[in-house]
């Protein structure tokens, strides 16, 4: 099992889906900015880490509604669950 993570309330592991707005509306030329651009596509957690995404992004992505998690961890089931949409 890959480490989880707490983003705002939701546990997440590697993994677990994620969704970003293609649009960058960080400062431009701003570091966030830089990494912004290079994570924004990804499909998963473990794919935004990859490209340089910090845990920090991932929260404040979310609570300025530029990402959407579509999955979450279940601790008791140990699986992947899908949010509703």
């Amino acid at each position: 099992m890959s480490n989880v993570i707490n983003v705002s309330g939701n546990i997440v592991n590697e993994e677990c889906k994620i969704e970003y707005n293609e649009v960058n509306k960080k400062r431009v030329g701003s570091k966030s900015w830089m990494r912004y651009e290079e994570y924004k596509d990804s499909k998963n957690i473990g794919e935004f880490l990859s490209k340089g995404g910090k845990k920090e992004d991932l929260r404040w992505d979310l609570d300025k509604g530029f990402l959407k998690i579509l999955e979450v961890f279940d601790y008791k089931s140990k699986k992947k669950v899908e949010l509703k949409k």
